[in-house]
């Protein structure tokens, strides 16, 4: 039986389906190591390089540099986004 949290009858609940990563970012912590971190929708560099500084023991200039380099990497993808849709957009013209 359809139910609200799943209007197009898929069997699929839109409430429960996971986030779609945007990016992916890897960062190398030294010889033979590195961590990758998932951009999502919403994200904000600062809080992704406060939570891999955190979580990897990164200093305040390190922290600043991945912050820099993440924001970097998202500009750039919403950059490549914005063109695709206006692309899409002068194809429907």
């Amino acid at each position: 039986m359809p139910s609200d949290t799943d209007p197009d009858h898929s069997g699929i609940s839109k409430l429960t389906s996971p986030k779609q990563p945007l990016l992916y970012v890897d960062v190398n912590l030294g010889p033979g190591k590195s961590e990758r971190i998932v951009v999502y929708e919403g994200d904000t560099a600062e809080s992704l390089a406060d939570k891999f500084a955190l979580n990897h023991g990164l200093d305040m200039n390190m922290r600043g540099k991945l912050a820099s380099l993440l924001d970097s990497q998202i500009a750039g993808l919403l950059e490549k986004i914005e063109e695709e849709q206006v692309s899409i957009h002068s194809d429907n013209i």
